[in-house]
């Protein structure tokens, strides 16, 4: 079952000028300065591997951790897919700044997601950082000479994700809800001509890989159920193939044929490190291989 999804009536918009706290506002802008500062010159590639030196297996490695009882969602997610002279390619990087900066329309601008703790969207220009909008947006992108932006939370019982348009008049920016879900996320997005492909936590009451349309805001579940447990951090379209990454396990999703391949990019040093659950991965490795 696919959600419904609740297009906002235009007539209903409001601009959402004045909504930022001063005083929150300004500890969390000390904050982002802070954070720019402290990074910006950090973002260096630790690593890079090519797709073609990646290991098949029959299916995700799910539950993976370095140390026993300690399971970690963000195990395996400092590396993320990135494109390279047209080529899907997988980076380890110092930090993760560059998951923050998008190019648009308007400039730079910045997402910050803290989780239950807020967050918000800011655009870089040369005279400083401008305000946008408070909440917890993860993802900026373009489409027909607009600029979209995307929040998604998940915190305990409460989910909610959200699709707004960004207008700005002279110094003011107008941000416009086109829709808004409370049974799915967003967790992670790539644009792709007029359509947006997202990821939505299993976990959720709906789940998997969806394509919205941005002509008419049609969603559609493209695939349920195809990476378990797995948190995915990074998905990229290329032609027909949808590439998924996240706790050291890709996914290749064909959109003609439906075909799904699973790859991981652990080392050979590294499977003998690590542990399933309460057993050794180097112990259960053969069921992973072809």
């Amino acid at each position: 079952m696919i959600p419904k999804i609740n297009v906002i009536n235009k007539k209903n918009i409001r601009k959402r000028e004045n909504i930022f706290d001063e005083d929150y506002s300004e500890s969390f802008e000390d904050y982002i300065e802070d954070f720019i500062e402290e990074y910006s010159n950090e973002n260096k590639i630790c690593e890079i591997q090519n797709l073609s030196d990646l290991t098949k297996i029959k299916r995700p490695i799910e539950s993976l951790t370095d140390e026993l009882d300690l399971i970690s969602p963000y195990f395996g997610n400092e590396y993320y897919l990135f494109t390279q002279n047209k080529e899907i390619k997988i980076k380890k990087m110092e930090n993760y700044i560059d998951n923050y900066f998008f190019e648009t329309d308007f400039g730079l601008m910045m997402t910050r997601n803290m989780g239950e703790f807020g967050g918000g969207l800011y655009n870089l220009t040369k005279n400083g950082l401008e305000k946008v909008e408070y909440g917890n947006f993860s993802y900026v992108f373009g489409y027909n000479h607009k600029v979209y932006a995307i929040t998604s939370l998940a915190h305990l019982s409460f989910v909610k994700c959200s699709l707004y348009e960004i207008k700005k008049f002279k110094d003011k920016y107008e941000t416009i809800l086109i829709f808004e879900n409370e049974e799915m996320t967003m967790d992670c997005c790539y644009s792709d001509e007029k359509y947006l492909y997202f990821f939505s936590d299993p976990y959720n009451k709906y789940s998997g890989l969806f394509r919205l349309n941005l002509d008419n805001y049609h969603l559609e579940l493209i695939c349920k159920d195809i990476l378990g447990s797995i948190n995915i951090n990074s998905i990229i379209k290329q032609n027909s193939i949808i590439y998924l990454y996240g706790n050291y396990n890709l996914m290749k999703y064909n959109l003609k044929t439906d075909e799904i391949e699973y790859y991981t990019n652990l080392k050979q040093d590294e499977i003998s490190e690590l542990y399933v659950d309460d057993k050794k991965l180097i112990d259960l490795w053969n069921e992973y291989l072809f």
